[in-house]
């Protein structure tokens, strides 16, 4: 399944899904979690996308990840793609602090 990129209008940013995290089982207190990752380096319009599964031990390609059922959704934002890092790092530091947020 292939979904739409999501557009910010107050900021002009479009985003892509890259990561989704899905769970088998009746509740979130038991069960199961699994990673879902679309294949980095492909064009976001690439057709049928390309993702893997990570299950414990077993990492194996996926054609349909459960979009629909996940329960957490990860998405990257296109208008910042190849900037540099200097640029990027800035927005893990509030205005005033000269150290990062994290290590």
């Amino acid at each position: 399944m292939t979904l739409p990129p999501l557009e910010d209008s107050t900021t002009c940013s479009t985003y892509h899904l890259t990561r989704l995290i899905s769970h088998n089982g009746k509740h979130t207190g038991s069960g199961h979690y699994v990673a879902h990752v679309l294949v980095p380096g492909q064009p976001p319009s690439s057709s049928p996308p390309q993702w893997i599964i990570f299950n414990d031990k077993k990492v194996a390609e996926l054609e349909h990840p459960p979009v629909k059922h996940a329960y957490l959704y990860l998405f990257q934002r296109t208008d910042t793609l190849g900037a540099s890092s200097s640029s990027s790092s800035s927005l893990l530091r509030p205005a005033g602090r000269r150290r990062p947020l994290y290590h």
